[in-house]
């Protein structure tokens, strides 16, 4: 690993103390409050290092290292790669379990079986099988309905491979067959997706009110292809930055530049129609646009048809 020296865990503090005597203030990186306990209280590792340290000053460098994070080196890119194409297979095999009667659990089992089959370490996060009215719940992790005849179902899942992570979504219908007003919604979804893919490149913005950041440009895509009567409006961020996390370090509000990998994810829920429509691809920004990283991935509502139909 090229470390000069290593010490057993328990000297840490004496030698900690050793180490910050008559220096400058420390350099750390302060966890999330939910990944450290800090939110309930509790001491993380930021504030332990903090007291181990004598309270010398620490400063948090968490932002200067989302800005080194969010762009990804060639052999990053290449883990990434890699993980889309094991998600990719996963949800292929996810959607072979797919048919009225099924229980949600069972098709994210099949996703969970096909990533590790495929070489993966890990998942990404918990998987997502929502059928019916469960895919209108933005976080709905379940897994405990069953699939209904004429119903969607939205699976949203991702993979790791050497800790960099994938994040993809499909929506799908149970008995193979989108209805007219079914295909009407997701088809505006898809444009959502299709117009913020098209516009992201280095300069853009991901998020924020301007009329030129991807997220108003989706919506304005949804508004103009959704069925009368239905609010394109995202109740969520249109992407997010994907790396060693699914929801990688990275300020939201910051330009895109090359290298930067991300998921976009547009969405369309309406509980009172009990379903829910969210279509994530997963993109790198180059040098004068972006690539689709998750083009082998079915997307389109004739596709996913023509899958259901070769099943």
């Amino acid at each position: 690993m090229g470390f000069q020296e290593t010490v057993e865990f328990g000297k840490l503090p004496a030698v900690l103390r050793t180490l910050v005597r008559d220096r400058g203030p420390l350099r750390g990186v302060r966890p999330r409050p939910s990944a450290a306990g800090e939110a309930a209280g509790g001491r993380g590792p930021f504030q332990r290092l903090t007291g181990i340290a004598g309270g010398s000053d620490m400063r948090d460098i968490s932002r200067h290292l989302a800005a080194m994070r969010a762009v990804k080196s060639p052999a990053e890119i290449a883990l990434l790669r890699a993980a889309v194409r094991a998600t990719e297979a996963s949800h292929q095999a996810a959607w072979r379990a797919v048919r009225p009667g099924a229980a949600e659990r069972s098709v994210a089992a099949e996703f969970v079986g096909q990533a590790f089959r495929a070489g993966c370490e890990r998942l990404a996060f918990p998987p997502m099988a929502g059928s019916g009215p469960n895919a209108a719940i933005l976080h709905y992790q379940r897994n405990d309905g069953t699939l209904r005849d004429g119903e969607l179902l939205l699976v949203d899942a991702g993979a790791e491979r050497s800790r960099y992570a994938a994040d993809l979504a499909r929506t799908v219908p149970v008995n193979g067959r989108f209805t007219d007003r079914q295909r009407s919604l997701y088809e505006a979804v898809l444009a959502g997706l299709r117009a913020a893919v098209a516009a992201a490149r280095p300069g853009a913005a991901l998020s924020g009110g301007a009329r030129s950041s991807l997220r108003s440009i989706a919506e304005r895509a949804m508004r103009s292809a959704a069925p009368g009567g239905v609010s394109a409006h995202l109740p969520h961020a249109v992407g997010h930055h994907v790396g060693l996390e699914v929801h990688d370090l990275a300020d939201p509000r910051g330009l895109l530049k090359p290298g930067m990998v991300l998921a976009m994810e547009p969405g369309l829920y309406l509980p009172g129609e009990g379903l829910g429509i969210r279509i994530e691809d997963m993109i790198e920004i180059t040098g004068d646009g972006c690539q689709l990283l998750s083009d082998g991935l079915p997307a389109s509502a004739d596709e996913i048809e023509q899958a259901f139909g070769d099943a």
